[in-house]
This record gives C-alpha cells, structure tokens and sequence, in this order.
C-alpha cells in the first residue's frame, strides 16, 4: 500500500483547514459587530451630561439665580459674558452679584433660545474623557438699562420697561475638566456671531 506522502506545509495547513477556520471566524464576527463597545456608551453618557450642565447653567442665568450655578465652575475657572473675562469661583461670584443681581450693569444676559438655522451642538472629549470641549449655538437676549432721562424712557420705567431687550445670535464655547464631583466647567465665553 503506497500512501501518496503527506504534506506538512503551512499551506497544506491553511488549505485543508481553511473552510473550518474560515466558518469560524464568520460566525464570530455578527455576534462582535452587534454588540456595542463599552467606550461609546461612556462616550454617549458624557455628552449628555455636559449637555445637562449647559443646561443647568442657562437655567441659573435666566431665572435670575446666578449664584447657584457656581457649583457648576471648577475653582480656578474662566467666565466671560458679554463683559471682560473673570477667573476663579470667588471672582466669578462677585461678578454675579455686582453685574447681575443689582440689575444695573451696562449690559446683561437674561434669557436664552436655539434659532432654527443654528449649527448643531458639537462635544469633544479630551485626554481619555477627562477633560472636554464644547460649542453651543445659542442667541442671548441682552439687556441694557434704560439711560435716558427724556419723557419716552420715563413712560417706558412707569410701565415696567427698565431695560432695552435685543436677540443677539451667538455661541457658547465651553472647556471641562472630569473631577471627583463629575464634570465642571474649567472655562466659559459666549461672543456674539
């Protein structure tokens, strides 16, 4: 009995046990792409609570309670609205209470609101999700007390018409850093577009 001899080859290898490796891998590889990787649903749940402290801040802002969002700033954080930029919580603080809660300052943010033809949200995470940026697409509605002392602007204060209101369009851009408290804003600007 003469046996053809056998060959022990690398490709004979491959070739004889293709088509079992090659079912293998196939059926392996529905089962990897359906299930999601763990990095984008960590990815996702930080997006959404940079979203929510943006939010949380607009929330602070327009219902006159600016002070409260000072939980919200890293301690050496960096704030600019419409005025020049302050550093640190403490800073940041008597911002709020000499622009915002006295009601005389030159100019103020008051309230808020996305326009339809505003460019979408855009969050990047930094540095293996411990720090982050964002731009917010939003128009500010700035007020300016009234100044003048003619008849129209006295009319306008007897009726409750203290300051004069205008939709300004314009961005937030937002920096973040991942502390033990979660995530807090390290600096914030909004300029007019």
């Amino acid at each position: 009995m003469n046996r053809p001899p056998s060959r022990t080859t690398r490709r004979a290898f491959f070739v004889r046990s293709g088509a079992m490796l090659g079912a293998g891998v196939t059926a392996a590889v529905p089962a990897m792409a359906a299930a999601p990787a763990p990095s984008a649903s960590a990815e996702a749940a930080d997006r959404e609570a940079l979203r929510e402290l943006h939010a949380t801040f607009l929330r602070c802002v327009e219902s006159a309670r600016p002070a409260e969002a000072l939980d919200l700033f890293d301690p050496h954080a960096r704030l600019e609205l419409s005025a020049p930029p302050v550093i640190g919580t403490a800073a940041i603080a008597h911002f709020f209470a000499s622009r915002y809660a006295s009601g005389d300052a030159p100019l103020r943010h008051t309230a808020y609101r996305r326009g339809a033809t505003q460019p979408p949200d855009v969050i990047e995470l930094r540095d293996g999700g411990t720090r982050a940026t964002a731009t917010f697409a939003t128009e500010a509605e700035l007020c300016t007390p009234l100044a003048a002392t003619c008849t129209a602007a006295q009319m306008a204060r007897l009726q409750g018409n203290v300051a004069e209101r205008r939709w300004q369009p314009g961005r937030f851009d937002v920096s973040y850093v991942r502390s033990a408290r979660g995530w807090r804003i390290t600096d914030l600007r909004w300029s007019a577009a």
